[in-house]
């Protein structure tokens, strides 16, 4: 285990012990053990580097927030966010079916179905919960303009701009403990979605999946 002043450096490219590693299962910090990246996203980006397409989300429930093209807010609850939002946006849906989304600007995640929904609900009958949650989103950076890209996902990394090396990047950091953990770029190759996580080796422990 290192602790987090180890893991501030930048490792030279090709040197970390995760750039090439193939094999299945879970990325987690180094230095509290916390979830961060499943092997189902790291690609050869050929920077040296582990990358990533996306941090890893939670087994949970979801309440989210669509824009819809007459500029109202629609809020929903599901288990399968990406799924959901496909079918709002083949009009699979019944209360979307008049009304097309435009775009994914909100979400939040549960433990649990039933957490969820209460969530959903408060928000749809309760005019003052709503009213601030509409505050909170209203200049909300980390959504995506337009489409149905998902806003950047949270749960279990951090964001900082860092102005280090005569540089202007955005720094990635373990949300549990706050242990620096790469950088984040927009520069995926074509046909991949997301962003370009690039994190040293020595920041993170792997867990081989078990067959």
């Amino acid at each position: 285990m290192i602790d987090k002043k180890e893991s501030n450096d930048t490792e030279a490219p090709f040197s970390g012990k995760y750039w090439d590693n193939h094999e299945k299962g879970m990325y987690k910090c180094a230095v509290c053990g916390a979830e961060l990246f499943s092997s189902d996203t790291k690609f050869d980006s050929g920077t040296g580097w582990p990358s990533f397409t996306q941090p890893v989300r939670s087994t949970a429930c979801y309440v989210y927030v669509l824009r819809m093209n007459n500029g109202q807010l629609y809020v929903g609850s599901t288990c399968n966010l990406e799924k959901r939002i496909k079918e709002h946006k083949n009009g699979k849906v019944f209360t979307t079916k008049k009304y097309m989304p435009v775009s994914l600007i909100y979400y939040e995640s549960y433990n649990s179905e039933k957490d969820a929904r209460k969530r959903e609900k408060m928000l749809k009958y309760h005019g003052s919960a709503f009213a601030k949650l509409k505050t909170r989103i209203i200049d909300n950076q980390e959504i995506s303009p337009a489409g149905f890209t998902d806003p950047v996902n949270l749960e279990h990394i951090e964001l900082k701009e860092d102005l280090s090396q005569g540089m202007r990047r955005t720094e990635v950091l373990c949300k549990k403990c706050g242990a620096h953990l790469g950088h984040v770029f927009d520069d995926l190759p074509a046909g991949r979605q997301g962003k370009r996580y690039c994190i040293n080796s020595v920041c993170l422990n792997f867990e081989k999946e078990e067959k």
